[in-house]
């Protein structure tokens, strides 16, 4: 079923953070909050471990990497909200990381001024009072261009991101613009995702959208088809259709080449199917098959049918 929406496919949509980006290149700086103090203290780093290593989001993954530390304490009322954040309890501590506007959210005067950057930003807070915020320097994957590129010839493709709008004109080369109107678009968050997948299904797109984690969960599930890109394949949305590890990212044209033919390859089986049956009930009815002889040529018609199907998407396999 899965292939079968693969095929029909003509619109793509991609997330930025985890998907277009690679999890194991990521230069990671901690800021302090002004009357805080100058860096996380090792006590303080177990404690943001403890609760970052309960979530599978992009940025999470590294931030725990980043602390380079045990975590040591027991996580206890772990959430995570699309598009805001996570929260827990540690060690006695509430500890809350996530978007600017989740942990800024009702203390007017508290928010610090926003740094302009073109890397994702997360805010900590540990038992209600602003500690710092992470600048995460993303890097993209080696193979985004060419896989872009290839795309395109045959896609629509979009870019869909929760961050800001600092990587617009580093992307408007791979994504440029539609009809006047750009492809990219930032600040969005997970109900805005999934807005924009049934704006393009009403206008009678076949959407595949290609994201990572929770965030995306929305927008996945609604989609024609899901994918969930995965550095690790054990930690992916469960509303996706697909998983793709992401090793195989620049085979992202090939995959959807490889359904294409593979879907037409079982419309030319029914196709065969169907003419077989045809030859054979015409002689049926005239009386020149004796009963043996049909009963031989049933099976030998399923077989035919099944060979070419297997032969033909080998070779299909080895074409694209």
């Amino acid at each position: 079923d899965v292939v079968e929406k693969l095929a029909k496919i003509d619109t793509i949509v991609f997330d930025k953070t985890g998907t277009l980006t690679s999890q194991g290149k990521t230069d990671v700086v901690f800021h302090p909050a002004p009357v805080a103090e100058a860096t996380l203290s090792t006590h303080e780093k177990a404690l943001v471990a403890s609760l970052v290593q309960h979530s599978t989001h992009a940025l999470s993954r590294h931030i725990l990497r980043w602390l380079a530390c045990e975590s040591g304490f027991e996580s206890r009322h772990f959430q995570e909200w699309r598009g805001k954040g996570i929260a827990a309890t540690v060690a006695g501590h509430t500890l809350r990381l996530g978007a600017a506007q989740w942990i800024f959210s009702g203390k007017n005067g508290q928010q610090p001024a926003l740094p302009t950057s073109a890397a994702s930003l997360a805010f900590l807070e540990i038992d209600g009072h602003y500690r710092g915020h992470f600048v995460i320097a993303n890097h993209y994957r080696p193979q985004m261009p060419e896989v872009l590129a290839n795309l395109k010839q045959q896609f629509e493709v979009y870019l869909l991101s929760g961050d800001n709008a600092s990587e617009q004109p580093r992307l408007a080369a791979f994504f440029g613009q539609n009809n006047g109107s750009t492809r990219m678009h930032f600040n969005q968050s997970p109900d805005d995702k999934l807005t924009f997948i049934k704006n393009l299904q009403a206008q009678g797109k076949q959407v595949m959208m290609i994201g990572d984690g929770l965030n995306d969960a929305g927008a996945l599930k609604q989609s024609d088809v899901g994918v969930a890109i995965s550095e690790d394949i054990t930690a992916f949305s469960p509303a996706c259709d697909a998983i793709l590890a992401a090793r195989s990212f620049d085979k992202l044209a090939r995959i959807l080449r490889f359904s294409q033919s593979s879907y037409r390859v079982v419309l030319a089986s029914f196709v065969i199917s169907f003419l077989y049956n045809i030859v054979g009930i015409s002689f049926a009815v005239t009386g020149l098959l004796s009963p043996l002889l049909a009963a031989i040529l049933m099976p030998v018609s399923s077989i035919s049918v099944v060979a070419f199907a297997t032969l033909a998407t080998r070779w299909l396999a080895h074409k694209v």
